[in-house]
């Protein structure tokens, strides 16, 4: 029914004067290779994503994709119209009928043939391509089809090894270009750690030309302040396929040290293995400054440069604890100045201010490493001496006593001022907290100024475990 209902509508036409028969294959044609070309603009917004395309936008990006959706749907159309025609013309008795009536048939048929065999050469020829280009990349030579542009969230690997398409020149050159001039220093060593790539702002950043680090190591930049556990941990990171991320000291070329944020991912080939390492790297040597700035703002005592009493209570307290657990001996020497108040008087502020400085540096320069020396009160300081026996922390605090006195200040009339200091000391004792023990030292203190200061006094075990008084 449905080939006698084509029939009817196809013989008229064969059967039609010699115009008709002309212009009706060209109407066809046309008809058909705008119906292709709408299917082909509908087709790309569904497919791959290319929503956001146009259709020239996505011939561009996207060739091979986009020619062979725009050939599929001509051959789908010019077969369908092909075999309506087919049927018209046995309808017409056979090819032999009207005039030229097969001549309308021929052309479609040829034409479809002709597609058909140029969209199975489209899609064999990557196969063969890739083939090839496949044992040439395993090889180390160049030809491995790159994956196409993607968007991954943070610290997540790109699957290259699901990749079927290739990104086009076109979408390379514009991804080199986004890398080229980001404002990020990019850096990108093959698996061996050799550098292969650097951006303009990795060249800026450093001092180098580009000549003077490819093929290098990227331990040419370092500064030798990173500790060897930090770079064991990056290695183990990476290679297991993660992301390091962390701060590291280098240098640039001038010499000059400054700090980065680097983050150093892995890449993975087609195959899953990890063929190069990216490092994106920020400049934070400001950011550091100011970050040393507020420490300074929070430890240390402007006026004198040694620790302030926040700093010098925290730290005092962790070695109070640290004696407690390890049952390490620790002591404590409070040192005042005697006659501060006659000397602000008599000299004035700024006078004042010096001594304060010069004693808190002799303080400073007169112990250990491991020692604690703070700013207590105005013109009171304290030093903690940790593994310290009270035999070591009376010959340091007299040893200390002698040195600021021999200390030449000038007053306001040009003539040295006498500066002498008071220092009272109490070691610690299994079960004492730090607030008995700067009461200990402050009493012993309290007992040298009494005893006519310029002296150092140690408080007695039996003053610590009753009312403060008695002391030596």
């Amino acid at each position: 029914m449905l080939a006698q209902g084509l029939a009817v509508r196809v013989r008229p036409l064969f059967a039609a004067s010699v115009p008709l028969r002309v212009k009706a294959p060209t109407i066809f044609v046309v008809i058909i290779y705008l119906a292709s070309s709408r299917g082909y603009l509908l087709s790309l917004r569904y497919v791959q994503g290319f929503s956001s395309f146009s259709g020239f936008q996505g011939l561009m990006l996207f060739p091979r994709t986009s020619l062979t959706i725009f050939l599929v749907v001509a051959f789908a159309l010019l077969t369908a119209v092909g075999l309506w025609m087919l049927d018209g013309v046995f309808a017409a008795d056979g090819f032999g009928g009207a005039e030229g009536g097969a001549n309308i048939f021929v052309p479609f048929l040829g034409v479809s043939m002709v597609l058909l065999a140029v969209v199975v050469a489209w899609a064999v020829w990557p196969l063969l391509r890739t083939s090839g280009t496949s044992a040439q990349a395993g090889a180390g030579q160049p030809g491995a089809v790159l994956p196409p542009p993607a968007v991954f969230s943070a610290g997540e690997m790109p699957d290259v090894s699901q990749v079927e398409l290739p990104v086009s020149e076109y979408a390379l050159e514009t991804y080199k270009a986004a890398v080229d001039h980001a404002p990020a220093a990019i850096m990108i060593t093959n698996n061996r750690g050799r550098i292969e790539y650097v951006n303009a702002a990795f060249l800026k950043t450093s001092g180098y030309s580009r000549n003077e680090i490819l093929g290098r190591s990227p331990a040419m930049f370092g500064a030798g302040h990173t500790r060897s556990e930090v770079y064991a941990d990056l290695w183990q990171t990476i290679l297991s396929g993660s992301v390091w991320r962390g701060e590291v000291c280098n240098r640039r070329k001038s010499g000059e040290e400054y700090w980065e944020n680097m983050a150093i991912s892995p890449l993975r080939d087609r195959f899953g293995r990890v063929s190069h390492f990216v490092a994106v790297r920020e400049d934070i040597t400001e950011r550091k400054g100011r970050e040393e700035d507020l420490r300074q703002l929070a430890q240390v005592d402007v006026l004198t440069g040694i620790a302030n009493r926040r700093y010098l209570i925290d730290r005092a307290e962790q070695e109070r604890r640290r004696a407690e657990r390890f049952g390490q001996p620790l002591a404590l020497l409070m040192v005042d100045i005697d006659h501060f108040k006659a000397i602000n008087d008599e000299h004035g502020h700024a006078v004042g201010d010096q001594v304060i400085r010069m004693v808190a540096q002799t303080c400073a320069g007169s112990v250990r490493e491991i020692d604690i020396v703070g700013r207590y009160g105005g013109e009171e300081f304290v030093i903690v001496l940790p593994g310290t026996l009270p035999e070591g922390a009376r010959e340091l605090a007299d040893r200390l006593r002698q040195q600021i006195a021999a200390i030449g200040v000038a007053g306001a009339d040009g003539a040295p001022v006498a500066v002498t200091v008071s220092i009272g000391f109490a070691d610690f004792e299994p079960g004492d907290d730090l607030e008995q023990l700067l009461a200990a030292a402050d009493a012993a203190l309290y007992r040298a100024k009494s005893l006519g200061r310029n002296c150092v006094v140690a408080v007695t075990d039996c003053l610590r475990k009753g009312p403060p008084g008695d002391v030596q």
